[in-house]
């Protein structure tokens, strides 16, 4: 359309036909091409015939859009869907596109498209699950109707970055509330102290890398995304500090890790609930010492080898809490408080009898789930069960002690002179219990200076 030409020869063979050279089109524009024949007979007459044509030597592609998201890199949730798109020229409508995806390996994944009125394709979702990891390449190619095949590729020359496959996401972070020190679930008084804000360590995996995203959660609450750093990936931690959940709230954290590509680690996470208040203080009751005046006697301890001692638990104790005993200073077993027992509001021991002069000394504490530790209680009582010698009782009125008081023994006195000689055992504190004439006495507590005397003096 240019008047541009190119031609060819040709020899007529007996027939009257002939088959011309090939003739070269390159230099003339595509589009409408007359293709005219001369021949001049043995006689010197010319004849002539022409068609015209068109020529089509043209067909472009573009990818205008990777699938990537824009970072020309395929995570794991793209790899299984990826949608390429872009255009073409000079193809015609209806023509398909493939579009191929080959890793390093060679391995390849495809999908297709269908050129639509305005040149322009989107292919269907190809899954790149197949592939490895690494550098992709992804090509897309397309021919017209005349035959003319056209290319493009995203690492030569296609205006766009070459792609990546990336579907490994990092491990997971652990999550560990440095608070709870035990790690048992609960934040106690001891743990928390004073401190209106705990401490919460993230731990690093090992393939976790500086620009990585650290995604935390607190108590269901998305934290901003935090850039992992080199300094942290050297420390292998990230160290955490949230408010401290109120008394009996709990304190929960999640975090993940996501790489640059997008790929989110498993979740780690721990959960803590606070809990500062102890319980209240058991009672420590050795029943034994039935009068409760820290003594057991003969007649409390009898033939036993063992006493009772009653543990009270107080109203807001728990099944779980334990209960911690000493028996003379020795830490017993902890025992595990059993709904039976808080029924009952009592723990039951039955520790062997001190030897004779000896004490039982029994203290309990109660520790709660948390750890928390209730004030102390005790009691303790002493066994003696030897009785004093009997005293010597001595009505001195009596004085040739013959039973029988005389006029001269009496004389003009109303009252008579018991002497009462206390044994050597006989002690400060001790009680004299006296009865005249069947009649019982208020006890008379012996003092230091009667058992110096050796005798307490009656006069009835």
């Amino acid at each position: 359309s240019q008047g541009h030409t190119a031609s060819t020869t040709a020899t007529v063979d007996g027939s009257g036909n002939w088959t011309a050279s090939s003739a070269n089109l390159s230099g003339l524009v595509d589009g409408s091409v007359t293709v005219k024949a001369d021949v001049t007979s043995v006689a010197g007459n010319p004849a002539s015939a022409s068609v015209s044509e068109g020529k089509d030597t043209t067909a472009t592609i573009t990818i205008g859009n990777d699938g990537s998201g824009g970072d020309h890199v395929y995570n794991k949730a793209e790899s299984t869907a990826v949608v390429v798109s872009g255009s073409t020229g000079s193809v015609e409508a209806g023509q398909t596109v493939t579009v191929i995806f080959t890793d390093s390996q060679g391995h390849t994944a495809s999908s297709t498209a269908t050129v639509d009125s305005n040149g322009n394709w989107t292919a269907n979702p190809a899954n790149l699950s197949g592939l490895t990891d690494g550098s992709i390449s992804v090509s897309a190619s397309v021919s017209d109707k005349a035959g003319n095949t056209a290319t493009a590729n995203t690492d030569t020359g296609s205006g766009q970055p070459g792609e990546n496959l990336d579907t490994t996401a990092p491990s997971a972070p652990t999550v560990v509330i440095a608070t709870d020190a035990n790690n048992d679930g609960y934040i106690n008084k001891a743990e928390q102290g004073s401190a209106t804000t705990d401490t919460v360590n993230i731990g690093l995996p090992a393939d976790a890398k500086a620009g990585d995203t650290l995604n935390v959660t607190i108590n269901g609450t998305a934290q901003p995304g935090h850039v992992l750093t080199a300094a942290e990936i050297t420390a292998g931690q990230v160290v955490l500090t949230p408010a401290a959940p109120a008394e009996g709230g709990t304190l929960t954290v999640a975090a993940t890790i996501t790489d640059p590509a997008g790929n989110t680690s498993a979740q780690g996470s721990d959960s803590a609930k606070l809990d500062t208040t102890a319980p209240s203080a058991p009672t420590v009751v050795i029943a034994t010492d039935a009068n409760n005046d820290g003594f057991i006697n003969k007649a409390e301890q009898g033939s036993a080898t063992t006493d009772t001692v009653n543990i009270g638990l107080p109203s807001d104790a728990k099944a779980g809490d334990t209960l911690n005993v000493t028996i003379n200073g020795v830490a017993q077993p902890g025992h595990v408080l059993t709904a039976a027992e808080i029924t009952a509001g009592q723990v039951v021991l039955t520790p062997t009898a001190p030897a004779e002069g000896g004490t039982l000394t029994v203290a309990a504490t109660i520790t709660d789930v948390a750890g928390n530790t209730s004030a102390s209680a005790s009691d303790s009582a002493k066994l003696d069960t030897t009785a004093p010698s009997a005293p010597t009782v001595v009505i001195a009125t009596d004085a040739n002690n013959d039973g029988f008081i005389n006029k001269t023994e009496q004389g003009s006195a109303t009252t008579d002179t018991v002497n009462i000689g206390l044994p050597a055992d006989a002690k400060a504190g001790d009680t004299l219990n006296v009865t005249i004439n069947g009649t019982a006495q208020p006890g008379h507590v012996l003092t230091a200076a009667e058992i110096t005397a050796g005798q307490v003096v009656l006069t009835p």
